[in-house]
């Protein structure tokens, strides 16, 4: 029975008939990728150990050149860690995409809502213990994943095969199945929100006649903030507000609000703020001002 981190990747090869560099060139990058993919699932999970890969290559032989490796673990210490459940994870996972990549010659946008319960059952079935955090995986890590078990492009000849064996089992690559690069940019953006949180954010430019043009500031960056407190905002735009209670550019509000934030891949685009309620305004007080 084989370990769930051992590999392999085999190249149909003939000497005489199919180009060797090219040939072992697609090796190296089909092991890369498997690579990537363990480093994308294991940030996806939140789990926060390296993953570095040990690689033996078999003798090139008539027939075909293939690669053994293992996906070894490391901690923050860079020592090697012993975790059989992550072991698990990445190769179930790996073998669940692998498998779509077989099934399919391309990626689509009513494609990831499977891919992702798809992950969710390999990260459960390997006894993981944190499984909000793979639910949360967006729709650029899953392209990006993808996007790494393509078998390259222009390298191999038309009859040449590509093999990946692990957990027991043998699947021949899909050479036509391609993700293209500029959705990944253009359209595989994910919103997140978080509901009803407890937030402090410093007033920039109230809004004085309508309730979505609040300029604030939150986690040190310029957002747009739409205030949902209707008894709050009445108070305020009809002038009903003690100067205490009146919000003004550099004061801080405490509220509760609901927070999305717009990501590609990891990286965060953009930040909306809804204010379901006010719950107090901190008066600013400049530290330069003089006694006289």
């Amino acid at each position: 029975m084989p370990e769930y981190s051992d590999y392999e990747i085999k190249v149909d090869y003939e000497p005489g008939r199919d180009d060797l560099a090219n040939s072992l060139i697609a090796l190296g990058k089909l092991v890369e990728g498997h690579k990537h993919v363990a480093d994308l699932l294991l940030s996806a999970s939140g789990e926060e150990n390296g993953v570095t890969t040990s690689i033996e290559m078999q003798n090139i032989e008539r027939g075909s050149i293939k690669v053994l490796f293992k996906k070894i673990f490391k901690g923050k210490d860079g020592a090697n860690i012993q975790d059989d459940n992550l072991g698990k994870f990445i190769g179930g996972a790996t073998k669940k995409l692998t498998k779509f990549v077989n099934e399919n010659n391309e990626l689509k946008g009513e494609n990831f809502d499977g891919i992702r319960a798809q992950l969710v059952e390999a990260y459960n079935d390997a006894g993981c213990q944190n499984p909000l955090s793979i639910e949360t995986i967006n729709n650029g890590q899953i392209a990006q994943c993808l996007k790494s078990l393509e078998v390259p492009k222009g390298m191999l000849n038309e009859h040449q095969t590509v093999r990946a064996t692990f957990l027991g089992q043998s699947y021949e690559m899909n050479k036509k199945f391609s993700v293209d690069e500029s959705k990944i940019e253009r359209e595989y953006i994910t919103k997140e929100t978080n509901c009803n949180t407890e937030i402090s954010i410093q007033v920039k430019k109230p809004d004085y006649l309508g309730s979505s043009k609040w300029s604030v500031v939150y986690n040190e960056r310029s957002v747009d903030a739409k205030i949902s407190d209707e008894q709050w905002l009445n108070k305020f735009q009809n002038g009903e507000m003690s100067p205490e209670e009146f919000p003004s550019p550099q004061d801080t509000m405490t509220v509760l609000a609901d927070i999305t934030v717009e990501k590609k891949a990891d990286k965060e685009l953009n930040v909306e703020l809804d204010i379901k309620k006010v719950l107090h305004v901190h008066k600013h007080v400049r530290t330069d001002a003089k006694l006289f």
